[in-house]
């Protein structure tokens, strides 16, 4: 395509959008006839943005995190039908919650309801990406290896969640699931719940390093217990 062509098809396209709010300005009394309108056009469109904003970023971020970190029935299904809203676009459903005559969909709030429903998926596939590549960062560099390996911390994710599996597919294995007794919860007792419910912190070892026992530790003085356990490693091991 040349170039004359291309301007023509940037002219073609801007110039109803340049056109509409020279309107305004060239045309005698145009804006008088819309002033009383503004100001709570104005106001409208400041709480859309930052209801927008504020929905897309706390939906998606929470959506991808759920998907991320933790393993439940569904979980791959509900993966990718979290995108499906980016296959309609944000007009249909509006029309579509106008057609089914919504309470409050006409309002400030009901614009922001669509709007974050309609692009909260943008914030999902940023966020689960991010996520996941920590991961996958990580379990690179477990795959160069030459020694004997020890991946120990708070992970912030069950042993089953798609994060973990990542490096367990290196070949690491995790020590409690190798020899600890008992559920092993190591966080949840800092809630208003009082009690552990989740085992988010783990010792990872390499295939080269024995487990002899792992338990999870005492609550006191941290918001998660310590992971402790008993790792056996072979004294002719030249490494």
């Amino acid at each position: 395509m040349g170039l004359r062509a291309t301007v023509l098809i940037a002219l073609l396209v801007v110039g109803p959008l340049v056109g509409l709010p020279l309107s305004f300005i060239t045309a005698p009394g145009a804006i008088d006839q819309f002033s009383g309108f503004l100001p709570e056009a104005v106001t409208a469109t400041f709480w859309i943005l930052i209801g927008v904003g504020g929905g897309t970023l706390l939906i998606g971020t929470a959506l991808a995190a759920l998907v991320s970190f933790f393993e439940f029935p569904g979980r791959r299904w509900i993966e990718w039908a979290l995108v499906l809203p980016l296959a309609m676009p944000g007009y249909v459903f509006t029309l579509f919650a106008l057609g089914l005559d919504v309470p409050g969909i006409r309002s400030t709030g009901g614009a922001v309801c669509v709007f974050t429903l309609v692009l909260y998926p943008y914030v999902y596939l940023l966020a689960r990406s991010a996520f996941l590549s920590q991961s996958r960062t990580l379990a690179g560099d477990v795959a160069k290896r030459e020694h004997p390996l020890i991946v120990a911390g708070d992970l912030n994710a069950p042993e089953t969640s798609p994060v973990i599996r990542t490096l367990l597919e290196r070949g690491l294995r995790d020590a409690f699931s190798s020899a600890g007794r008992g559920y092993g919860y190591t966080h949840g007792h800092a809630t208003k719940l009082a009690i552990s419910f989740l085992r988010i912190d783990h010792i990872l070892v390499s295939p080269e390093i024995g487990v002899v026992d792992a338990f999870a530790g005492g609550k006191e003085g941290s918001e998660h217990r310590p992971v402790i356990a008993d790792l056996l490693l072979k004294r002719d091991d030249p490494r």
